[in-house]
Protein backbone atom coordinates (compact mmCIF):
# COMPACT_ATOMS: atom_id res chain seq x y z
CA UNK A 1 0.00 0.00 0.00
CA UNK A 2 1.43 3.36 -0.99
CA UNK A 3 1.74 6.14 1.59
CA UNK A 4 0.51 9.54 0.38
CA UNK A 5 1.18 11.52 3.58
CA UNK A 6 4.03 13.56 2.05
CA UNK A 7 1.95 14.55 -0.98
CA UNK A 8 -0.92 15.53 1.30
CA UNK A 9 1.33 17.71 3.46
CA UNK A 10 2.88 19.41 0.41
CA UNK A 11 -0.56 20.07 -1.09
CA UNK A 12 -1.84 21.47 2.23
CA UNK A 13 1.21 23.72 2.51
CA UNK A 14 0.80 25.04 -1.03
CA UNK A 15 -2.88 25.68 -0.41
CA UNK A 16 -2.08 27.61 2.78
CA UNK A 17 0.53 29.71 0.95
CA UNK A 18 -1.99 30.44 -1.83
CA UNK A 19 -4.67 31.52 0.65
CA UNK A 20 -2.21 33.72 2.53
CA UNK A 21 -1.10 35.30 -0.77
CA UNK A 22 -4.69 36.37 -1.51
CA UNK A 23 -4.25 39.06 1.16
CA UNK A 24 -1.78 40.85 -1.13
CA UNK A 25 -3.99 40.81 -4.24
CA UNK A 26 -4.56 44.38 -5.48
CA UNK A 27 -8.12 45.64 -5.96
CA UNK A 28 -9.56 44.92 -9.41
CA UNK A 29 -7.14 42.09 -10.24
CA UNK A 30 -8.42 39.37 -12.57
CA UNK A 31 -7.25 36.05 -13.91
CA UNK A 32 -8.80 35.80 -17.35
CA UNK A 33 -12.47 36.68 -16.81
CA UNK A 34 -12.45 35.76 -13.13
CA UNK A 35 -12.20 38.76 -10.78
CA UNK A 36 -10.13 38.25 -7.62
CA UNK A 37 -11.04 39.72 -4.28
CA UNK A 38 -8.69 40.61 -1.48
CA UNK A 39 -9.12 38.00 1.25
CA UNK A 40 -7.58 37.75 4.70
CA UNK A 41 -7.89 34.28 6.23
CA UNK A 42 -6.12 35.47 9.37
CA UNK A 43 -8.56 38.31 10.11
CA UNK A 44 -10.17 36.42 12.99
CA UNK A 45 -6.89 35.95 14.85
CA UNK A 46 -5.22 39.22 13.90
CA UNK A 47 -5.47 41.91 16.60
CA UNK A 48 -6.50 45.40 15.64
CA UNK A 49 -4.34 48.32 16.64
CA UNK A 50 -5.78 50.44 19.49
CA UNK A 51 -6.57 53.45 17.29
CA UNK A 52 -8.99 51.36 15.18
CA UNK A 53 -10.83 49.80 18.09
CA UNK A 54 -14.13 51.60 18.55
CA UNK A 55 -15.03 52.56 22.09
CA UNK A 56 -18.70 52.54 23.08
CA UNK A 57 -20.34 55.95 23.51
CA UNK A 58 -21.95 54.96 26.77
CA UNK A 59 -21.78 52.04 29.11
CA UNK A 60 -25.02 50.10 29.46
CA UNK A 61 -26.23 49.16 32.90
CA UNK A 62 -26.61 45.52 33.76
CA UNK A 63 -30.36 44.83 33.81
CA UNK A 64 -30.02 41.50 35.58
CA UNK A 65 -29.55 43.36 38.87
CA UNK A 66 -33.19 44.43 38.73
CA UNK A 67 -34.70 41.02 37.92
CA UNK A 68 -37.38 39.51 40.12
CA UNK A 69 -36.13 36.77 42.44
CA UNK A 70 -36.53 33.16 41.40
CA UNK A 71 -39.75 31.70 42.80
CA UNK A 72 -39.14 28.09 41.80
CA UNK A 73 -38.30 27.20 45.40
CA UNK A 74 -41.80 28.33 46.43
CA UNK A 75 -43.56 26.22 43.79
CA UNK A 76 -45.50 23.13 44.82
CA UNK A 77 -44.10 19.71 44.06
CA UNK A 78 -45.43 17.88 41.02
CA UNK A 79 -48.49 15.86 41.98
CA UNK A 80 -47.97 13.28 39.23
CA UNK A 81 -46.12 10.26 40.56
CA UNK A 82 -43.87 8.34 38.25
CA UNK A 83 -45.05 4.90 37.21
CA UNK A 84 -42.17 2.44 37.61
CA UNK A 85 -44.02 -0.13 35.51
CA UNK A 86 -43.80 2.03 32.38
CA UNK A 87 -40.02 1.53 32.16
CA UNK A 88 -39.08 -1.48 30.08
CA UNK A 89 -39.02 -2.83 26.54
CA UNK A 90 -41.45 -1.43 24.04
CA UNK A 91 -44.31 -3.68 22.99
CA UNK A 92 -44.08 -5.22 19.51
CA UNK A 93 -45.39 -3.14 16.64
CA UNK A 94 -47.82 -4.40 14.05
CA UNK A 95 -45.76 -5.33 10.94
CA UNK A 96 -48.52 -3.98 8.70
CA UNK A 97 -47.21 -0.50 9.57
CA UNK A 98 -43.82 -1.23 7.97
CA UNK A 99 -43.34 0.83 4.85
CA UNK A 100 -45.83 3.41 6.07
CA UNK A 101 -43.73 4.81 8.90
CA UNK A 102 -40.30 4.24 7.32
CA UNK A 103 -40.19 5.40 3.71
CA UNK A 104 -38.47 3.06 1.25
CA UNK A 105 -37.27 4.89 -1.85
CA UNK A 106 -35.50 1.94 -3.47
CA UNK A 107 -36.48 0.37 -6.80
CA UNK A 108 -39.61 -1.78 -6.36
CA UNK A 109 -39.44 -0.86 -2.65
CA UNK A 110 -37.34 -3.89 -1.77
CA UNK A 111 -34.44 -2.11 -0.07
CA UNK A 112 -35.71 -2.66 3.46
CA UNK A 113 -36.64 -6.35 3.10
CA UNK A 114 -33.48 -7.56 4.86
CA UNK A 115 -33.95 -4.97 7.59
CA UNK A 116 -37.55 -6.01 8.27
CA UNK A 117 -36.58 -9.71 8.15
CA UNK A 118 -33.94 -9.04 10.82
CA UNK A 119 -36.48 -7.17 12.94
CA UNK A 120 -38.97 -10.04 12.58
CA UNK A 121 -36.31 -12.54 13.72
CA UNK A 122 -36.49 -11.04 17.22
CA UNK A 123 -39.55 -13.26 17.76
CA UNK A 124 -37.28 -16.31 17.36
CA UNK A 125 -34.94 -15.10 20.12
CA UNK A 126 -32.25 -13.84 17.75
CA UNK A 127 -30.22 -10.80 18.80
CA UNK A 128 -30.58 -7.97 16.31
CA UNK A 129 -28.32 -4.93 16.29
CA UNK A 130 -29.46 -1.84 14.42
CA UNK A 131 -26.99 0.98 13.81
CA UNK A 132 -28.48 4.43 13.41
CA UNK A 133 -26.22 6.88 11.57
CA UNK A 134 -27.81 10.26 10.94
CA UNK A 135 -30.89 9.41 8.94
CA UNK A 136 -29.72 5.97 7.77
CA UNK A 137 -30.29 2.47 9.07
CA UNK A 138 -27.46 -0.06 8.77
Amino acid sequence: MRNYINQTLVFSGLLLIFLLALYYVPDGATIGDIPLKKMDILSDVRQQSPEFVALPDSVFQDTTLFENPDTLANALADSLLSDNHSIGPFPPVDPSLFGKIVEDYSFEQSGLNRFFAAVDSIKNGRTVRIAWYGDSFV
